[in-house]
């Protein structure tokens, strides 16, 4: 079948016939609504305050692949991408939205109540915890690029870790972009972590090709009472061709804990949509980020915290370099509902410009509507300090190596939120290769 000779409605429609015993059931349900809502939304364009500053009509031109279940993409081998062999962790590794088990590894020895699988295996497996959330977060999103994951979704990661459970061991996903013939992936993840349960996620983007990619990430999270979740996130794929839009939501229950951060070093598009809802008390997140933009990226951070329960926290920071001809946007929001009280909410982005051509737009947003609550939100934008970069190259430094090293400890405060300390050191090298202060 020509993907690029249909339109969406006709590839929805040979992919409705690929759902073999699914007919009818939960999962058509919500392909079905899901497209409705794509066909009446589309895709957004910059008369969309949201969309404002990100042009997305590169997506409008590609094309989609209507199967349902995953591909297995046996040529491609482990030496082909980075695999991390000095991290022990579980690695799942993913090819064009597709779970490939025999690229991926599992530690055995790991607790009972740490559930990793494949999404098309737990929809086969009719696994009762997947049903009950999928599509829980994802309602009335307004949004088109959340309905057209929902409606043509093949594949994805289902993580589940059980009530009173800690993984011993970080999970690894290394999500693996090959030649697509322009198709758009729609991976759908879904992560669950029941009540005083932890796990750590990273997750890492490679493209294999260089050539265009378009994915259309979808991903829910649910953290039950007293759960924690360490997350990080690496998009480093090539900036020749990645067209990345992700979308995470997210609901905390009381005294859970989300740890978030993103880190995206190069893509022609990368768009990173964050909400998440703090529904009872004592619930806390960090999120962090990193954007380093070079050529002609287009890199573009959204995120959105809800403050809906009492003695909640919340922290943003996010910190931009951008480069030559790239352009950043930054939009963070802080929402307090009504009676959100003894509420702690914390915004800051600041970015630095290297080029006179490179551009940033920030937008820090802050609504509140409780009483008692401590909030404050800002963002600077500007050049290095010259009189930092003197004081360098009076002790000896090159002016290239004292740019190098202004760049870097500019960024140093969002590193220390990794966790993981063999992947907060390997990162620490990819920038300093990046900055010219050594060779990997």
């Amino acid at each position: 079948m020509n993907t690029s000779t249909y339109t969406f409605k006709d590839i929805f429609r040979e992919q409705e016939k690929n759902l073999n015993n699914f007919q009818n059931s939960y999962i058509h349900s919500a392909k079905l609504d899901a497209f409705e809502e794509f066909e009446k939304l589309g895709f957004p364009t910059r008369k969309n305050e949201a969309w404002k500053y990100t042009n997305v009509s590169s997506f409008t031109r590609a094309s989609l692949n209507p199967l349902f279940f995953p591909q297995q993409h046996l040529d491609i081998k482990k030496s082909d991408f980075r695999y991390y062999n000095h991290i022990r962790a579980h690695k799942l590794v993913v090819v064009n939205g597709s779970f490939q088990a025999h690229l991926s590894e599992i530690i055995e020895d790991e607790n009972e109540g740490v559930t990793i699988k494949s999404v098309s295996e737990a929809i086969l497996e009719k696994n009762k915890d997947f049903e009950k959330y999928f599509n829980t977060l994802n309602q009335k999103s307004n949004d088109g690029f959340m309905a057209l994951n929902t409606s043509m979704f093949g594949d994805g990661i289902f993580i589940h870790i059980a009530e009173n459970t800690k993984a011993k061991y970080p999970i690894l996903w290394l999500f693996i972009s090959k030649d697509n013939s322009n198709c758009i992936i729609n991976p759908r993840n879904l992560i669950l972590l029941e009540k005083n349960s932890q796990v750590e996620i990273i997750k890492d983007h490679q493209g294999i090709a260089e050539t265009d990619y378009f994915i259309n990430a979808m991903t829910e999270i649910i953290l039950n009472e007293s759960s924690r979740l360490d997350m990080t996130m690496i998009e480093n794929e090539t900036s020749q061709g990645l067209h990345y839009i992700g979308n995470k939501e997210i609901r905390q229950k009381k005294n859970s804990y989300f740890n978030y951060t993103n880190i995206a070093l190069s893509g022609k598009l990368i768009r990173n949509n964050l909400r998440t809802i703090l529904e009872e008390e004592n619930a806390n997140c960090d999120i962090k980020g990193i954007f380093y933009g070079k050529e002609n990226d287009l890199i573009d951070n959204f995120i959105i915290v809800e403050h809906k329960a009492t003695n909640c926290t919340s922290n943003q920071l996010f910190k931009g370099i951008l480069n030559e001809e790239s352009n950043g946007v930054f939009t963070g929001k802080i929402y307090v509902h009504p009676g959100a009280n003894q509420t702690n909410a914390y915004q800051k982005n600041n970015n630095l410009l290297l080029s006179e051509d490179a551009t940033i737009n920030t937008r820090p947003q802050l609504e509140i509507f409780a009483d008692d609550v401590k909030c404050s939100h800002g963002a600077t934008n500007g050049q290095i300090d010259q009189n930092a970069l003197y004081y360098l190259q009076s002790r000896g430094l090159t002016k290239k190596t004292a740019h190098a090293f202004v760049q870097y400890a500019f960024l140093a405060e969002v590193f220390e939120n990794i966790p993981n300390k063999e992947m907060r050191n390997y990162l620490d090298e990819v920038f300093r290769f990046k900055m010219g202060l050594m060779s990997i």
